[in-house]
């Protein structure tokens, strides 16, 4: 897992450092501090190697300038410094260095190994491609959770890949926690459809409905949790984690996170405005504090400083009702 991330030149951000991260790791602080930029740099740095990491963050900020404004994007206002990212975990240490010259933009990876040994690989950067599919420096794979990007026939797709498993069942307790009325899921491909879609079947309904016109609590938690269930040793980056989820089913969402990350080897970012939400992460590892962190980000005369909440003062501060966002 990794311990600690620091930034350079990056976004909004500028310049920041924070530590002593753990399985959860909420992200906390007033809109505009730099909560998104924090997962977007975490994002950045893990996928270096593999995707085109950069055009999918600025495409999720509806980016819509050219090629010699990609700098611009994502270096501090202000600055002309490389930007840098480091990350730290139990073994190992990784940077990105992300340089321009003659208007293009170059990224350098380096991986350091607990006894001194080190990678580097250098790549250029554009809008469209960004490395190949290999990851030389074996640095963590992440997966942003995107729910507005999900599709119905994503999660059944998933869902094939469970009951092949023989693990439907579980689902089906998971999304039973958030909406007890659930009673078995399947995907079905209709005569004349353009493809397989997810069907629910809820108790008092005489007939199996789409996912689709379910609530939106039980369509963000089936799409969650089948991109969890089928991740594996990897980062898991969530933005605004509660947004449509009443606090009544955040109690649940949560033991599901712990479960299923726990399980999977899973390490989860996540940012939030709710105090419900802190409030049900906090329960949810009750026995397990150490295994969750609450950093709030804020700014203060132009820089942003990360404020660490260990776990019994989170906890207690949570108890006595003190605002912690």
């Amino acid at each position: 897992m990794l311990t600690k991330l620091t930034l350079h030149a990056f976004r909004g951000v500028g310049a920041l450092t924070l530590d002593r991260f753990a399985r959860v790791t909420l992200l906390v602080g007033n809109n505009g501090v730099g909560k998104t930029s924090v997962l977007e740099a975490l994002y950045l740095f893990a996928e270096t190697q593999s995707r085109g990491a950069i055009k999918e963050i600025l495409d999720r900020r509806r980016y819509e300038g050219g090629e010699q404004n990609l700098m611009s994007t994502i270096r501090a206002m202000g600055s002309e410094d490389s930007i840098v990212i480091s990350a730290a975990g139990e073994a190992k240490t990784w940077d990105l260095t992300i340089t321009e010259e003659g208007g293009q933009a170059n990224a350098l990876s380096r991986s350091t190994l607990a006894d001194g040994t080190v990678h580097v690989f250098a790549r250029q950067l554009n809008l469209n491609r960004w490395g190949s599919n290999s990851r030389p420096d074996d640095r963590p794979h992440a997966i942003w959770f995107d729910f507005a990007a999900t599709t119905d026939l994503m999660v059944a797709k998933r869902l094939g890949t469970l009951r092949r498993r023989n693990r439907m069942g579980d689902m089906v307790k998971s999304l039973q926690r958030v909406d007890p009325r659930v009673e078995d899921l399947s995907q079905i491909e209709e005569e004349g459809a353009p493809h397989m879609e997810t069907f629910v079947k809820l108790q008092g309904l005489g007939e199996w409905i789409r996912l689709t016109q379910a609530g939106h609590g039980l369509r963000y938690a089936a799409a969650l949790f089948t991109e969890l269930d089928g991740a594996k040793d990897a980062i898991v980056l969530i933005d605004e984690i509660e947004v449509g989820l009443h606090h009544d089913v955040l109690d649940a969402v949560w033991k599901t996170i712990r479960a299923v990350a726990e399980a999977n080897n899973l390490q989860i970012f996540a940012t939030t405005h709710s105090y419900e939400c802190i409030k049900a992460a906090d329960a949810a590892f009750a026995d397990a504090q150490d295994d969750l962190r609450l950093i709030r980000l804020q700014r203060v005369k132009g820089t942003v400083r990360a404020i660490d909440y260990p776990p019994d003062v989170r906890h207690n501060a949570l108890e006595d009702g003190m605002e912690v966002r």
